[in-house]
């Protein structure tokens, strides 16, 4: 897990990242100097459609065969279990005229392995390991990605809560939750920044219930995801910091802790990050093991991920400058909309010139990369997901397949940067970091 960053780590992290700063800043100029001659044409905005979304339940099925080698185990075990009623009783189709299962939904698989006992084991070192999707944009997938991998995680048996910090809580909304009619203030974050226990108490809740997080924890309608939910009450948390309301008690451990505290409960902690640089995107970037940044293949999409390292570049620089060590997170930067034309191939050489290391020593940017697919866009629009999405709900079952394996193929590598970059005993990005350093200051003495 990651511990507290000493300020010579900070400053090699620091040194990294203004070196893609200056990268990014060439390649800009360069860009720029295209578009002056009109070599380089923009791709069309992306239509954004908001969903209402009520109560929601899993409608995708698992036959018999598959849950059985999800749970591990035989289906002759599964069907005596349930002939003995140590299993509720298999469910029927009622649209057929033969007696045909219904199959499993995820929820009934995972019960199904709490009951063998066939839950994953999280690696020690990613237990309670929490992990954050940021950028400054709106529109760069952050609440996708956050709700995909949590359903990817849980779909493998692992016990994830998620965290909105979005004011726009696309997130909150894609559980289920009405921000704003069904989540207020007393039920995000809020009272717990800014220890407003008077608040929870007009709620119902114990006087000193803002000690903890435990408050705004809620299930969702999947059995092994809560979310703390957004809405447009977590503004308030910025407010009134800016107006000096509480500031003192906003330390930039503050959620860490409280994260860690209900943490325990959970394999991993998923944080949809704020589109904006304010006390709460701070707050998470102290608080997170691992950052994550969507870094779509577009022009808009690359300069607000380069306006977002150099956020992070003034973190730092203010961390170095005061002295400060705190806990601080490991970055990787995740290409995605990446489709099959000459200018996002273009886009993403861009964004991986921008953030590898030219001398490979370290590589920011992970190797596998999110597709534009018809098929997430057209499951959002009916109000259900990709990995809601059963094969027979579809009239492209190829472009389905080809899908879910694109985001398989990410989730597991974003499973093995979490062992990589979490793991103590693999080397981390600061001992990457550390051992660029030497290799540039040996360089600098021979040539002296």
């Amino acid at each position: 897990m990651v511990s507290t960053m000493s300020i010579e780590h900070m400053k090699q992290l620091l040194a990294v990242i203004e070196s893609s700063v200056e990268r990014s800043q060439s390649i800009l100029n360069y860009i720029n100097s295209l578009a002056v001659t009109g070599q380089i044409e923009k791709l069309g905005a992306e239509a954004v459609r908001k969903l209402m979304i009520s109560d929601r339940v899993h409608t995708r099925r698992y036959p018999l065969e598959a849950a059985a080698e999800m749970v591990g185990v035989s289906r002759h075990i599964i069907s005596a279990a349930e002939a003995k009623g140590e299993l509720p009783a298999p469910e029927y189709r009622v649209d057929t005229a033969r007696r045909i299962r219904a199959g499993y939904t995820i929820n009934q698989v995972n019960d199904m392995r709490a009951y063998f006992g066939t839950l994953p084991k999280v690696d020690e070192s990613l237990k309670s390991s929490i992990v954050a999707f940021l950028n400054l944009k709106g529109g760069c997938q952050k609440s996708t990605m956050t709700l995909f991998f949590s359903h990817w995680l849980a779909i493998k048996g692992y016990r994830v809560l998620c965290l909105d910090t979005d004011p726009q809580a696309s997130l909150t909304e894609s559980f289920g939750l009405v921000p704003d009619r069904e989540i207020e203030y007393v039920n995000t974050i809020a009272p717990f920044m800014l220890e407003d226990g008077d608040s929870l108490e007009e709620a119902g809740h114990d006087p000193k219930a803002f000690l903890s997080l435990h408050y705004a924890i809620r299930p969702t309608y999947w059995n092994r995801i809560d979310i703390i939910p957004g809405s447009m009450d977590l503004l308030n948390i910025d407010l009134l910091s800016n107006r000096g309301e509480n500031s003192a008690r906003l330390g930039v451990s503050k959620l860490r802790d409280g994260l860690k505290e209900v943490g325990v409960d959970y394999d991993f902690i998923l944080i949809d990050g704020t589109p904006s640089l304010n006390v709460s995107t701070l707050n998470v970037i102290s608080a997170t093991d691992q950052v994550f940044v969507p870094a779509p293949a577009e022009m808009s999409d690359y300069r607000s991920t380069v306006k977002f390292l150099g956020m992070l570049k003034e973190v730092l620089d203010n961390y170095v400058r005061t002295g400060t060590e705190t806990p601080f997170p490991h970055f990787n930067f995740l290409i995605n909309k990446k489709m099959k034309t000459n200018y996002s191939d273009y886009m993403t050489d861009i964004i991986q010139r921008t953030f590898n290391d030219p001398s490979g020593d370290n590589d920011l940017v992970l190797e596998e990369l999110v597709y534009s697919s018809n098929e997430v866009g057209k499951a959002a629009s009916e109000m259900t997901y990709l990995f809601e999405t059963a094969p027979s709900d579809t009239t492209n079952r190829d472009g389905l397949k080809k899908a879910e394996q694109n985001y398989n193929a990410v989730f597991e590598c974003l499973m093995a940067t979490l062992q990589q970059n979490l793991n103590p005993d693999n080397v981390s990005i600061q001992e990457l970091n550390r051992g660029l350093n030497q290799k540039v200051n040996s360089v600098s003495v021979e040539e002296s």
